[in-house]
């Protein structure tokens, strides 16, 4: 192949990485799954899947505390084992650009917290 073409694909290539490390959790999601060099029957056990799961963990951001508060009034009379908590939790995760491991803990230390102070 021409140098040339080469050196604009790898110029394409740099440019795509530098968006993906600054892009949002929601930016990334709207990507089709060709665009992240995925094929299109992507599921999400496959390691296009992971690969997309990576790509959101990097940007996601970090909770502010009234973010946790307002999660834990949505989620906290849910139980972790149903689909609608399961369903709100990954909306949550989207509104607020985190990963569902962020949205879950916040959760989950809010009810070891009710566990403690329940028993003292």
């Amino acid at each position: 192949m021409p140098k040339a073409f080469l050196s604009a694909i790898e110029a394409l290539r740099r440019r795509a990485v530098e968006w993906v490390s600054s892009a949002t959790a929601d930016e990334i999601l709207e990507l089709p799954a060709a665009m992240l060099g995925l094929s299109s029957d992507v599921g999400s056990d496959t390691n296009g899947g992971k690969r997309r799961r990576r790509l959101l963990k990097k940007a996601a951001r970090e909770l502010t505390p009234s973010e946790c508060d307002e999660i834990r009034t949505k989620l906290g009379s849910l139980d972790h084992k149903t689909p609608q908590y399961r369903k709100m939790r990954d909306n949550l995760a989207r509104h607020y650009g985190a990963t569902r491991r962020q949205i879950a803990c916040a959760v989950s230390t809010h009810r070891a917290w009710q566990k403690k102070e329940s028993a003292k």
